[in-house]
């Protein structure tokens, strides 16, 4: 059974971030700025969002069943894209986590890629919002069980430069193998364990050792992989 998902853009729209002239105005930043108010809209802030060159793909856990395959688009038609890819056999266990963190996959075997990108500002963003397409293609029986759409999910997390994970969203099926475009709302919560750690405190000290976060899009097993006791064995 094979889980395939493929990326061909990501994109970051940050909201209000201070320093950057724009002529693109979308809202103001709130008078407690220790900086002059700046509207502006940033597109694309991470520095490859169409993955001009093969971004960086790691590999969690020892089940030897996630790979990862680079498309570089051939000509004006074409387009770039990267494949994260999950090779299942029926009968084998993965390694699942016991105590569930909801930031992070339930199972240590998955797969991702990342892109980082500099923090320069000392001051939070307003607003940020993820967006990212991707297609699916499945084959055994995640493409012809009922439930063989539920085993796996995409997922979207910022990892600071503490090596803390802040999960932004996953998808639900139905899945497709057209691409769709996914879009996430950073809430209050998601902008402050993203970018909270790299603003300097009234005596310049900061929780993150570096002013840089990673972009991470992941495919993983689900619970319902786990705990799954139909008739036919994943």
């Amino acid at each position: 059974m094979r889980a395939c998902v493929a990326v061909p853009f990501v994109t970051i729209l940050l909201i209000g971030q201070i320093g950057i002239i724009s002529e693109i105005v979308t809202c103001e930043l709130g008078s407690n700025s220790n900086s002059i108010p700046s509207s502006v809209s940033i597109e694309n802030y991470i520095e490859d969002p169409y993955f001009s060159t093969e971004p960086d793909t790691i590999i969690e856990g020892t089940s030897g069943e996630f790979s990862s395959n680079y498309h570089q688009a051939v000509d004006e038609e074409d387009f770039n894209y990267m494949e994260l890819t999950w090779d299942h056999t029926a009968n084998t266990s993965l390694d699942f986590r016991i105590e569930q963190d909801e930031n992070l996959p339930y199972s240590f075997d998955f797969i991702y890629l990342c892109q980082e990108f500099e923090w320069l500002s000392n001051e939070t963003p307003i607003d940020a919002e993820f967006q990212f397409n991707i297609s699916t293609d499945l084959t055994g029986s995640f493409a012809t069980e009922d439930s063989g759409q539920l085993m796996f999910k995409v997922y979207v997390w910022m990892i600071d430069s503490s090596g803390n994970w802040t999960q932004i969203m996953k998808t639900f099926p139905p899945y497709s193998n057209i691409y769709q475009e996914r879009r996430a709302n950073f809430n209050y919560f998601d902008i402050q364990n993203t970018w909270g750690g790299m603003i300097e405190n009234s005596t310049g000290l900061q929780e993150d050792p570096e002013d840089i976060v990673q972009v991470a899009i992941g495919l993983a097993p689900t619970s319902q992989f786990e705990s799954f006791s139909g008739g036919h064995p994943w």
